[in-house]
């Protein structure tokens, strides 16, 4: 939304003015539901669900990429859809060992 100032003329925009967006990665999820998709696959089964542009899909798989909602499987490079008990695991598999070396390291560098 713009606005122009009382006082001196000068346009004025807002933050979070414009179009609302119309799509989100969660949006993403849905449309991958149990499907094991590649790339391509994955981004005209959206265009044609979602009614969703190139662009904007790989905005949001991107972003839902970063917020594990889903992920490309390094095997065969298809998208799967990550559950919540798998964003809970693989966060932290690793944790306890990767502590273990860190006190291991600084008790070495104490002594």
């Amino acid at each position: 939304m713009m606005e122009t100032c009382p006082h001196c003329g000068a346009v004025i925009t807002r933050p979070g003015a414009g179009r609302p967006p119309r799509h989100s990665a969660l949006d993403l999820q849905d449309c991958l539901g149990s499907h094991e998709l590649t790339s391509g696959e994955f981004q005209r089964r959206a265009a044609e669900t979602l009614d969703i542009s190139r662009a904007t899909f790989f905005r949001l798989l991107e972003r839902g990429r970063r917020e594990w909602l889903f992920r490309q499987r390094l095997t065969d490079g298809r998208w799967v859809r990550v559950s919540q008990s798998q964003k809970v695991k693989e966060a932290s598999s690793d944790f306890p060992d990767r502590l273990e070396e860190l006190a291991d390291a600084a008790l070495k560098e104490t002594q």
